[in-house]
């Protein structure tokens, strides 16, 4: 059920905080329940969101009934809003002691939010024997049942199975030990969970477990594991299409195969091993003609050519364009930028191993110089003047930004600082994070696809829609043609991760100054696009009619010839209060207010 999150906020009277959150019968009306969370604030906090998750799961619960507190809940809630850690749980009357220990499990398991214990000890100790002496003596009897099935197998010379495990209870298996491993980075003050990448691979066993049958560990033999990968090499429709996965989808799932097996022949819980020419296995995908077809068009469709790149630079916004330009100039895609440092930007500095590089450099130069966090491969890149702008703009926008403004860590502190993220998203959080589900949630396609894009075809309706990954492609195809693939590698950070910690030995075998004069080369090629002069004016709040760059154009041409507001309102087709904004940023119109022309 959606709601509004509520902001905490203290009584005037008491200091207290207090929340209103979900619903109780109270003599025949349903009211609001009001917890205090007391006057400590980080406390409150805490308690806030362990209340929010108590209530998310009551509602979760009631499925299509309306959410209640009762009695028993609502005493739990009131434990939570105090900040206790425990709840003892009361001993229905009449209730046999091993049945207690089942109800004070249930309530953990119900209730992950706080700490589930017995409030009669005494009792439950008695109910934990029973249950423990029950458990036993199915234990034994099911050993004996077992034992008795061994005896008649071999009186038909039967083979006797050494387990029982199937495949997908071990696919279970890989899933809960891929959550507890592939984990997000060690982070001081920050609380390790399952990586992107990690929740990538558990979605990708969770579709092997959804399209393989269930089977016994002890069938899978070489021409079993064999079928289990042909199936993808056969590259099956996409669920509820007519249309086949892609290639790299194919493979990614033959891989992993691959990888489940390797893990659970190494894993000493299963007497499973693979077989001897598991090794031998033939997982080659193939395309179909129009794929291959399309590799060999002299038309690269997947990457952009000059006048769409003039487009996307004229119409993007100042925050789509830092994107735009460090693709471009940098090769960067959006992880890249995601992930790029303060102190990893050197703006107007001479660089300090231009002798070793064979590279004449000034004061006037500047660079970008970062690790690539996919491939853990050094690179650096020679900035143009219109990123240079471009960061200028991003680094005073940063220093605006002091805390979180929402979210579960709103108010976090985030001044900016040497190893700071240089840029974030409007609200304070990364540019690319996490879901609640584990999927990657980007600010930076969104405002690609549904802002920039969206806005072109506005004006564009044939205007190709790619995405902005495409814009790194389209880079390393020109340094490629510029220079050769050996530079185009570096360029885009393909190659070794970093093995030494001195980049004396990286600068010797990676050719950086080739890469400087291809990116020169490249500021050459895309001239037409930089005619555009862009501004970097002050980020605008959010609010107002979004229109497309031919409106505004429109609206500062009839300007120009001396019309209106409300004439220009009308030809135009927008509001005069819309009118009046993108008057206000007309140059001629800046250059009246000012009484001085402008110079440029």
């Amino acid at each position: 059920m959606a709601r509004k999150r509520q902001e905490l906020r203290p009584n005037q009277v008491t200091g207290n905080f207090e929340r209103l959150l979900g619903w109780k019968e109270d003599q025949g009306k349903t009211r609001q329940h009001k917890f205090y969370l007391g006057n400590d604030g980080a406390a409150a906090w805490m308690a806030n969101q362990r209340l929010e998750k108590l209530w998310a799961i009551i509602e979760t619960e009631a499925g299509s009934s309306p959410p209640r507190w009762d009695r028993l809940t609502l005493e739990i809630g009131k434990a939570v809003a105090k900040g206790k850690l425990e709840f003892p749980v009361p001993r229905p009357q009449h209730m046999p002691p091993h049945n207690y220990v089942g109800y004070v499990q249930e309530f953990a398991r119900r209730f992950p939010v706080i700490a589930f214990v017995p409030a009669d000890p005494g009792y439950f100790a008695q109910g934990v024997k029973m249950a423990s002496i029950a458990s036993t003596q199915l234990i034994l009897e099911a050993k004996e049942t077992i034992s008795r099935q061994v005896v008649n197998l071999k009186a038909f010379n039967a083979p006797i199975p050494t387990y029982e495990v199937t495949l997908h209870q071990a696919f279970d298996a890989y899933i809960a030990q891929i959550r507890t491993t592939v984990l997000t980075a060690a982070v001081e003050g920050e609380r390790q969970v399952t990586s992107m990448y990690g929740n990538s691979q558990i979605r990708t066993v969770t579709r092997l477990k959804d399209r393989h049958q269930d089977m016994p560990l002890s069938a899978l033999n070489l021409n079993a594991i064999q079928s289990l990968v042909d199936y993808w090499r056969a590259r099956p429709m996409v669920k509820g299409t007519n249309k086949p996965i892609t290639v790299r989808t194919a493979q990614n799932h033959i891989k992993q195969v691959r990888e489940f097996f390797r893990w659970l022949h190494k894993n000493s819980d299963y007497e499973w091993r693979k077989p001897e020419d598991f090794d031998d296995l033939v997982v080659s995908v193939k395309s179909n003609l129009r794929e291959k077809a399309a590799k060999v068009s002299p038309v690269a469709v997947d990457t952009y050519q000059l006048d769409e790149l003039c487009v996307l630079y004229k119409h993007a916004t100042s925050f789509e364009r830092l994107f735009f330009l460090l693709g471009l100039n940098c090769g960067f895609g959006q992880a890249e930028i995601a992930t790029v440092l303060v102190k990893e930007v050197e703006l107007f500095k001479r660089h300090s191993h231009e002798t070793l590089l064979g590279f004449v450099s000034t004061e006037r130069d500047s660079f970008i110089r970062k690790i690539r966090p996919k491939t853990e491969v050094y690179g650096e890149w020679l900035l143009w003047p219109e990123t240079v702008e471009a960061l200028q703009w991003a680094i005073r926008r940063r220093q605006g930004q002091i805390a979180v403004a929402r979210g579960e860590n709103k108010g976090k502190d985030i001044r900016m600082r040497p190893d700071s993220l240089l840029v974030l998203s409007e609200d304070g959080t990364p540019l690319v994070k996490q879901t609640a589900n584990g999927n990657r949630a980007s600010r930076i396609a969104n405002l690609w696809n549904a802002d920039l894009i969206r806005r072109i075809r506005k004006s564009t309706k044939e205007f190709r829609s790619l995405s902005f990954n495409k814009i790194r492609k389209t880079a390393g195809n020109m340094i490629r043609d510029l220079s050769d693939g050996e530079v185009a590698g570096v360029f885009l950070c393909h190659g070794e991760p970093v093995r030494s910690d001195t980049l004396i030995d990286i600068y010797t075998n990676r050719p950086f100054a080739k890469v400087f004069k291809a990116i020169r080369l490249m500021r050459e090629r895309l001239q037409p696009m930089f005619e555009f002069h862009a501004d970097w004016p002050e980020e605008r709040k959010k609010g107002g009619v979004n229109i497309s760059l031919a409106k505004v154009e429109q609206i500062q041409s009839l300007h120009k010839k001396g019309l209106g507001a409300v004439a220009i309102a009308q030809a135009v087709g927008v509001h005069r209060m819309t009118v009046y904004r993108h008057i206000k940023n007309c140059p001629s119109h800046r250059q009246d207010e000012g009484g001085t022309p402008a110079v440029g």
